[in-house]
């Protein structure tokens, strides 16, 4: 072994000196939550109530139940036992949303945790009087996630977490798979998470617009849901309340999402259809699939035509005298999946006609979101922050009048779509 180099005791010395002064300042997690002292919250319904003739708001949270250690999933009773369900809701009131929410820990054994937040849903008159509050909240919130799903409900959001789903075992759960994961099967209406929310309240030349969600009790006679007890659901708000009284049968009802809620700033201003929505979901580049029904050789509709991948160009023209008009066009595939009394034969002639109509019907459906939209004087199309970017001088000049401007700007909408394969069958289906 050689001489060890001069200063190599010292390094080492002062090495293991300033490890140890590491160690010692960190604190492992300063902050830290134990599972078991936490109410892990699932989903957020925000509403505007009158309480002893003063507006207050009203937070509601859907939480998960806690389950006693070393006891199996309380997913039912007994015999002769009441089912409590998985999960819980609860509500507070407050003077402002901050307020209301700290309120809800009146009611809470555990501290209450947002992390975990899926969807938040605004309430019908919330929405009306402006959701600008609400979001300044949600945004200064250090827990929430901006991924959070954003939706609107005619009535109480209290209600929508207080409703039953079919299919997943919490209804935060159950809304959240619907947006998340039919986008490429049916574009009748639009997932709008709280960072997009924020962009479109933030930013000029476009208008918020987020998914519609109702209300029902299901059709089907043999359906729990129609038979369920309150005893599934924790109520909500304590007494005193006025003016947001639930419906009555909140429990006994689930949910579906239909069209889009339309936002003027921060106010709702109106609702499109599901068919205003899918046209306003191709304008915007957000279509990734979807059904187009059209009429081949008959008066009713009775043939689908399944697109996929379709691409949307938005442009501005601006003419020599400062107008301004937007040519949309839109291209895509798709194939056919459905005839009635086999109309269409595998003929070049036929594919042809069929790949008519759908340009047809897609151009119907994107100028009747168009129309909607400027009737409501809301571009939740997006075309001034399109103009904004294309005509940074066009849109400087008016940027300050667009709202009034919009209405009445022109718009022409021209589809290309192709019609690739016809299914797994090369004939069709005929009755003989």
């Amino acid at each position: 072994m050689g001489p060890r180099r001069p200063g190599t005791r010292s390094r080492t010395t002062l090495l293991v000196a300033l490890l140890l002064a590491i160690s010692l300042a960190v604190n492992g997690c300063a902050n830290r939550r134990e599972v078991q002292d936490i109410n892990i919250i699932t989903a957020m319904g925000i509403d505007r109530v009158t309480v002893d003739g003063k507006p207050k708001f009203l937070v509601t949270i859907l939480s998960a139940r806690p389950t006693p250690p070393g006891s199996a999933a309380n997913t039912g009773g007994g015999m002769g036992t009441p089912s409590r369900g998985i999960t819980f809701v609860i509500s507070g009131e407050g003077d402002t949303v901050f307020d209301a929410g700290r309120n809800l820990n009146l009611r809470s054994s555990r501290q209450i945790f947002l992390s975990h937040v899926l969807v938040i849903v605004f309430g019908e008159q919330l929405a009306a009087e402006g959701v600008g509050e609400a979001v300044d909240f949600l945004f200064r919130h250090k827990d929430l996630r901006e991924r959070a799903f954003v939706a609107v409900t005619r009535g109480l959001a209290r209600d929508v977490l207080m409703s039953q789903p079919e299919i997943e075992t919490t209804a935060s759960m159950e809304m959240f798979e619907i947006l998340q994961k039919n986008k490429t099967v049916i574009s009748k209406t639009i997932d709008t998470n709280l960072f997009q929310l924020s962009y479109a309240l933030l930013n000029p030349g476009i208008e918020a617009a987020v998914p519609n969600i109702k209300l029902f009790m299901p059709p089907e006679t043999i359906s729990p849901i129609r038979s369920s007890t309150s005893s599934e659901t924790g109520q909500s708000s304590p007494g005193g309340q006025t003016g947001g009284k639930s419906e009555p049968q909140a429990q006994n009802q689930t949910f579906t999402f239909s069209g889009a809620a339309v936002f003027l700033g921060d106010r709702l201003v109106g609702r499109m259809d599901e068919e205003e929505t899918e046209g306003m979901e191709i304008i915007r580049n957000q279509a990734k699939g979807g059904i187009l029904t059209v009429a081949f050789d008959g008066p009713n509709k009775n043939t689908s035509y399944l697109y996929r991948d379709l691409k949307a160009e938005v442009k501005p023209v601006v003419g020599e005298d400062g107008s301004i008009s937007f040519e949309v066009t839109v291209k895509g595939r798709g194939e056919l999946q459905e005839e009635k009394n086999a109309v269409i034969q595998v003929e070049k002639e036929d594919i042809k006609r069929m790949e008519e109509l759908v340009d047809q019907e897609a151009e119907r459906i994107c100028m009747k979101a168009v129309q909607r939209a400027q009737l409501l004087g809301a571009d939740v199309l997006g075309f001034g922050d399109r103009l904004r970017r294309a005509e940074p001088k066009a849109w400087k000049g008016v940027k300050e009048d667009w709202t009034s401007i919009f209405p009445t700007v022109p718009v022409r909408v021209r589809a290309d779509l192709r019609v690739e394969h016809i299914g797994i069958i090369s004939e069709p289906f005929q009755v003989q």
